[in-house]
């Protein structure tokens, strides 16, 4: 079973910032979370979880739960502890439009929505990156606020403007393409984890 999924950053516009992926049903959220840092452009260096979160309005599909890969005895949420290594994407997923939010570093809160958009009955055994657009945030930058405020600074001559370039590593003036998002590479590092996924995210 092949579920397409499209994955959009939340609170994030001017450009948005999404990317559209299929991945077999019967990975675990644990590997969907490994799919999704590659495809975003993260680092996997924060902690994350799945929910119910109510992003836009009702969501009918979903009881209250998270699932999340670190220990149930650390877990302080209200919702129900799911865990993310024993549980299938199947489980959950099994009517096009349903919807998830996906929560990365609890600091800076970078919140996903996720709809299932397709249920194609072939079978696959890799993910694959279909589409997207949007420069992936920066990551310990402040959240959707910091990324907004680094925007506007490296569009001007300001001071902070070139302490963020600094940090950046970028040379004086320059400034990012914020639509930029390859997909070649991108299928490059699925392949990549796919053969290896112990070794592309060695402290998962």
């Amino acid at each position: 079973m092949k579920l397409t999924f499209r994955i959009t950053l939340c609170d994030v516009d001017y450009p948005m910032v999404w990317r559209c992926v299929s991945v077999p049903g019967h990975f675990t959220f644990t590997q969907f979370n490994q799919v999704i840092q590659i495809v975003m452009g993260w680092t996997n260096s924060h902690l994350w979880q799945f929910d119910d979160r109510d992003l836009e309005g009702e969501n009918p599909y979903f009881g209250t739960f998270a699932i999340t890969d670190y220990p149930e005895e650390e877990f302080e949420g209200e919702e129900t502890y799911v865990s993310a290594s024993k549980t299938t994407l199947l489980t959950y997923f099994n009517k096009v439009g349903q919807k998830l939010n996906y929560t990365y570093d609890f600091g800076d809160d970078w919140n996903h929505e996720i709809i299932l958009e397709e249920i194609d009955p072939q079978n696959v055994r890799t993910a694959k990156c279909l589409e997207g657009f949007g420069l992936c945030p920066v990551e310990d930058v402040g959240g959707p606020g910091g990324w907004e405020r680094l925007k506007e600074a490296l569009e001007s001559d300001s001071p902070e403007g070139e302490e963020y370039r600094e940090w950046l590593g970028l040379e004086p003036g320059e400034s990012l393409d914020w639509c930029y998002f390859a997909k070649t590479p991108v299928n490059h590092q699925l392949v990549a984890w796919s053969r290896n996924p112990e070794v592309f995210f060695p402290d998962d």
